[in-house]
């Protein structure tokens, strides 16, 4: 079973926020490949 989830940019957003905190390097490159592998 599969679930759809629409995502915005807010949530991006708070992705990056979370990231921020845990010190985790990232580009917007790697946010775009993370939602499309897990979302």
């Amino acid at each position: 079973m599969q679930r759809y989830i629409p995502f915005d940019e807010l949530t991006k957003d708070s992705l990056r926020h979370t990231l921020n905190v845990y010190d985790i390097q990232y580009n917007r490159e790697d946010i775009n490949r993370l939602f499309e592998a897990f979302f």
